[in-house]
C-alpha cells in the first residue's frame, strides 16, 4: 500500500485520489519493460497519454485542496528551458537567423526549396532548425512525458513514506525481472516470452537488446544496494555491540540478508546477458565511489567520517559480487571478453568517428532530435551494411541532433540536480536515508557510463526508470522523519485558487495539459494511419481516386510534418506508373507526376533523407527529365555516398538512358557496398542494355566465386568460348588465390 503523510490536511476523496495518482505512476513504471522496453508506437503513445491524464488527475486533486502545491525547485526551471529550446527548433526561422545558428542547416533547406521551385511548386523561405520535424516532434513529446514523470514523482510522493515504498518497488521488480531473464536464458529458444522473434540484436528478458536489458538493472541494483547498506546501518544501531558483521547470523538480520539476495540475482543476471557495456559500467562505478570514499575531500572528510565507509561498502560489495557472478558464469563469459574489440565494437568506434564528424556541420543548434537515422549516411565512411539508427552512445548523438547549446542545457540540468543533492547530503545525520540516496546515485553513475556505450536513454523503459530514481534521490535527501511525522525540507509553494495568481496558473497547467495530450494525440494517429497503410498489402491499379489514399491522407491531416506518409503516397503512384506499361504510356506519366508531388512533399519536410531524393531521381529519370534527374540522384549520393542500393537506382537509369559506361560504374559502386549482392542479378540486368563483355567484367571480382558465377552467365549467353577461357582462369586461381580479390 502507497501510504500519505498526516501533514497536509486533504479531504477523503482528496485521499483516495492521491493514492490512485501514485498507483498510476507505479503500474507505468512496472508496465514500461514488460512489451520490449516500450520501443514500439503504441506503447510510447500509451505512456505519453498516460503521463497527460496523471497530469490532469493532478491538477483536479490540487482544486479539490483549494490550492497549487509545488515544490519551489530551480531545477524545474532549467527543464523548462530545456523543453523551451526544443519546441524552438521545430519553429520556422527567417534565413538569416537560421543562418546563423545552422549555416549547413540553411544550406541544405535551401537547395531543397530550390529544388521544389524548379519544379513549378511553391516553396517558402523560412525554415526550421530541425531537418526531420516530424521525428523531432516525436522525441519532444517522449522527453516532455520523462519531465512530467519526474514532476509527477516528485509532487505525490513527497508525502510520508510513500518515496521508501517506491523505492522498495523498484528493488523487487528489478529482482523479478533478473529473475525471469535467468530463467528465460537458461531455457531459451531465441525468441522473447518463448514467443516473439527478436528483427534484430541479441535479446534478453523482455527486451530486444541485451544492452538494454543490463541497463534496466543497473538502475534498479544501485536502489537495491543502498537499501542494504540502509539496512545494515539500521541493525547496528539497534544492536550496537557485537561487531559490523553480526547481521548475517543474528535472528533481526532477514532484511539485509534479502536485500544481498536481491543484489545477487541482479548483478548475475546482468553478467549473463553477456553486456560488456553494463559490466564495464558497474565495475566503473565501483572505482569512481571506491576512490571518493579512500580520497574524500579534505574540508568534509573528518566531518563525514564513517559515512565514506558506506560508500566504501557500496562499490566494494558491488564488485565482489560482481567477481562471483563472472566467475559463476566464466566459460560463457571468458568469449565475450576475450572479442572484446571484435567487429561490433569496432563498428562502435567507427560511428563514434563520423558522428563527431557532423558536429563539424551542426555544432550550434544540431540538426534536430530524431534527425540522427537521416543525417548519419551523410558522414558515414563504413562499409557495413546493417542501417545506423543511433550512434551507440547517448552523449553524441544528442550533441549532434541538439548541438552545444543542447548539450550546455543538458550539462545544467545534471549540475543543478547534482548540487542540491549534494548540498542536502551534507546537512542530513539520518544514516539510512544517506544510503538510499547513495544507492540511487550510483545506479545513476552506473547508467551515465554505460551511456557511452549506448543508447539507453532512447529506451522508453530505461529512460523513464532513470528518471524515477533520480526523483527517488531527490525525495530521500530532502524527506526528514520526525515526532510529527515526515517534513519535505525543500520549500513548497501554496498557492490559493482564490487568489488571481492561482487562476492563472491553473489555467495556464489546464492549457499546458490539454495541448500536451492533444499533439501527444495527433501524433499517434498520424502514425497509426500510417501502421494501417503498410499492413494493408495495399496496391493501386488502373487510375487511382484520391479516395483510395485516405489512409495516407489522414496520416498527412493528423500531422502536417509526416513525411514518412507523402513518401508512403509517392511509392504507392510510382508503382502505378511502373504497372501502367508501355501501352499506358499516358497513364504513366500522370502517375509519375503524382508521385513526383508527393516526393518533393516529403523532401519539403525532411530534406536531408537520401532516399527521398533518390525517389525523385528514379521518378524523374520515368518522365524523361534527364537533368532533374541527374541532380537528385547527385544530391543523394552527397547524402548517403555509401548506400549502394541509391548507386543501383541511378545506374540503371543511366542504362536506360543509353550511359553505359557510366551506368557499370554505378552498378559495380553499388555491389561495392552491398557485398551480399547476387552477381547474377546485377549481370541479367546490365546485360539487358549492352551485350559487350568487356562492360560486364566490371562487375566481377577475383575470386573464385565471381568466377564461377560469370562464366556460367557467359555460357547462357551462349558465349561458351569466353566462358571456357573464364573456367581456365578459375582453375589457376584455386590453385594460387590472390589475396587481392579485384
Amino acid at each position: 500500500m502507497l501510504f500519505v503523510a498526516e501533514g497536509p490536511v486533504m479531504s477523503a476523496g482528496s485521499s483516495h485520489l492521491l493514492r490512485a495518482l501514485q498507483a498510476g505512476l507505479v503500474l507505468v513504471l512496472i508496465v514500461a519493460p514488460l512489451p520490449f522496453g516500450s520501443v514500439q508506437d503504441d506503447w510510447i503513445f500509451q505512456i505519453e497519454f498516460a503521463m497527460g491524464l496523471l497530469l490532469g488527475l493532478w491538477i483536479l486533486h490540487e482544486v479539490m485542496n483549494g490550492r497549487i502545491r509545488m515544490a519551489k525547485m530551480r531545477l524545474y526551471w532549467v527543464i523548462l528551458a530545456l523543453l523551451a529550446y526544443l519546441l524552438v527548433t521545430l519553429a520556422p526561422l527567417p534565413p538569416f537567423a537560421l543562418g546563423i545558428l545552422s549555416r549547413e542547416g540553411l544550406n541544405l533547406q535551401q537547395f531543397a526549396r530550390n529544388t521544389i521551385a524548379t519544379h513549378g511548386h511553391q516553396a517558402g523561405s523560412w525554415f526550421p532548425i530541425s531537418l526531420a520535424p516530424f521525428e523531432t516532434k516525436g522525441e519532444v513529446l517522449k522527453i516532455a512525458s520523462y519531465a512530467l514523470f519526474f514532476f509527477l514523482v516528485l509532487e505525490l510522493f513527497r508525502h510520508g513514506s510513500s518515496a521508501r515504498v517506491l523505492y522498495v518497488v523498484l528493488v523487487v521488480f528489478g529482482t523479478a525481472m533478473a529473475v525471469f531473464g535467468l530463467v528465460q536464458n537458461m531455457w531459451s529458444n531465441g525468441k522473447i516470452y518463448w514467443r516473439f522473434e527478436s528483427a534484430s540484436g541479441t535479446p534478453f528478458g523482455p527486451f530486444v537488446n541485451h544492452n538494454h536489458f543490463a541497463g534496466y538493472l543497473e538502475l534498479t541494483l544501485g536502489l537495491s544496494l543502498g537499501m542494504f547498506v540502509a539496512e545494515v546501518g539500521r541493525f547496528r544501531e539497534r544492536h550496537p555491540s557485537g561487531g559490523a558483521a553480526r547481521w548475517i547470523w543474528h535472528k533481526d538480520g532477514g532484511r539485509p540478508w534479502v536485500l544481498l539476495i536481491c543484489s545477487f540475482f541482479m548483478i548475475i543476471s546482468l553478467t549473463a546477458s553477456l553486456s560488456r557495456g553494463g559490466v564495464l559500467s558497474l565495475l566503473a562505478t565501483s572505482v569512481v565511489f571506491a576512490a571518493a570514499a579512500i580520497f574524500p575531500a579534505p574540508r568534509v572528510a573528518a566531518r563525514r567520517g564513517r559515512s565514506y565507509g558506506r560508500v566504501l561498502v557500496l562499490a566494494g560489495l558491488s564488485a565482489i559480487v560482481l567477481l562471483i557472478g563472472i566467475l559463476a558464469l566464466s566459460p560463457r563469459v571468458r568469449p565475450r571478453w576475450e572479442g572484446a574489440f571484435d567487429e561490433a565494437a569496432e563498428y562502435r568506434v567507427e560511428v563514434w568517428r563520423d558522428s563527431l564528424g557532423a558536429l563539424r556541420d551542426f555544432p550550434v543548434t544540431g540538426a534536430g532530435l530524431g534527425s540522427f537515422r537521416s543525417l548519419y549516411p551523410r558522414y558515414k565512411s563504413g562499409n557495413f551494411l546493417s542501417e545506423t539508427t543511433h550512434a551507440e552512445n547517448d552523449y553524441i548523438q544528442w550533441t549532434m541532433e541538439t548541438g552545444f547549446l543542447g548539450l550546455a542545457l543538458l550539462v545544467l540540468i545534471a549540475s543543478t540536480f547534482a548540487r542540491h543533492v549534494v548540498h542536502r547530503l551534507k546537512k542530513r545525520k539520518d544514516i539510512y536515508s544517506r544510503s538510499l540516496a547513495y544507492g540511487a546515485l550510483f545506479s545513476i553513475s552506473t547508467m551515465s557510463f554505460h551511456n557511452f556505450m549506448d543508447f539507453n536513454m532512447h529506451i522508453p523503459s530505461n529512460a523513464l526508470t532513470m528518471v524515477c530514481v533520480a526523483a527517488l534521490c531527490f525525495l530521500v535527501v530532502n524527506i526528514h522523519g520526525g515526532r510529527h511525522g515526515a517534513q519535505f525540507l525543500t520549500e513548497v509553494r501554496h498557492i490559493s485558487l482564490k487568489s488571481a495568481r492561482g487562476v492563472i496558473v491553473l489555467v495556464a497547467l489546464l492549457l499546458a495539459a490539454g495541448f500536451f495530450v492533444q499533439q501527444v494525440w495527433t501524433h499517434h494517429q498520424s502514425l497509426r494511419s500510417m501502421d494501417h497503410w503498410s499492413r494493408s498489402s495495399f496496391y493501386l491499379h488502373g487510375d487511382p481516386e484520391e479516395s483510395q489514399f485516405a489512409l495516407l491522407n489522414e496520416a498527412i491531416r493528423q500531422g502536417s510534418w509526416n513525411d514518412r506518409a507523402y513518401f508512403a503516397k509517392a511509392m504507392a503512384y510510382e508503382s502505378a506508373g511502373e504497372a501502367g506499361g508501355i501501352a499506358g504510356i499516358f497513364k504513366k506519366n500522370q502517375m509519375l507526376e503524382q508521385a513526383s508531388k508527393a516526393i518533393l512533399e516529403a523532401i519539403r519536410r525532411r530534406p536531408v533523407e537520401a532516399l527521398y531524393w533518390a525517389a525523385l531521381g528514379r521518378i524523374e529519370s520515368g518522365l524523361m527529365n534527364e537533368e532533374q534527374s541527374d541532380q537528385a540522384f547527385r544530391h543523394a549520393l552527397n547524402l548517403a555516398r555509401t548506400n549502394g542500393w541509391i548507386h543501383r537506382d541511378y545506374g540503371l537509369s543511366l542504362l536506360y538512358r543509353g550511359d553505359i559506361q557510366q551506368g557499370s560504374t554505378e552498378l559495380a559502386l553499388a555491389r561495392h557496398y552491398i557485398p551480399n549482392v547476387n552477381l547474377r542479378e546485377f549481370l541479367t540486368l546490365l546485360a539487358k542494355y549492352t551485350d559487350a563483355p568487356g562492360v560486364w567484367e566490371n562487375l566481377v571480382y577475383h575470386t573464385a566465386e565471381d568466377q564461377k558465377i560469370y562464366a556460367d552467365f557467359l555460357a547462357s549467353r551462349g558465349l561458351n568460348e569466353l566462358a571456357a577461357k573464364i573456367r581456365k582462369e578459375l582453375q589457376v586461381l584455386q590453385t594460387s588465390p590472390s589475396p587481392n580479390p579485384r
